[in-house]
């Protein structure tokens, strides 16, 4: 397992306007890890989570569980974020393509919500 407080070192976090120049694992609460298709998103996360001993959630396996609807699209993410809160929002690694061009199907599911 990783040692929680090692350097993580974020290039641009300062100009970023966080402040630090370096992080630990223990500054993180979720990793978010973004990209198209084939990219090496699951490569990664499959060998970052067991690493550092975080919980790997991806967007694919909660939408397998419902229809690929707007408000299948918008209850797999329902899914996904109270699956992250069973976690309490800590050391948990999301991968996901983004919103990009699941967002509409979100504005046509939940029109009343703010994203």
């Amino acid at each position: 397992m990783h040692s929680s407080g090692a350097p993580l070192e974020l290039p641009g976090a300062r100009l970023a306007g966080f402040g630090k120049r370096s992080y630990t694992w223990n500054d993180m609460a979720i990793l978010h890890v973004m990209g198209l298709p084939g990219a090496g998103k699951t490569t990664l996360t499959a060998r970052l989570g067991p690493h550092l001993g975080w919980e790997v959630l991806r967007i694919g396996q909660f939408r397998r569980l419902f229809p690929p609807t707007a408000e299948g699209e918008a209850d797999a993410w329902l899914a996904l974020y109270r699956e992250i809160s069973k976690h309490s929002w800590d050391r948990v690694i999301l991968e996901t393509i983004g919103l990009n061009g699941r967002l509409s199907f979100l504005y046509q599911a939940l029109p009343q919500a703010r994203f």
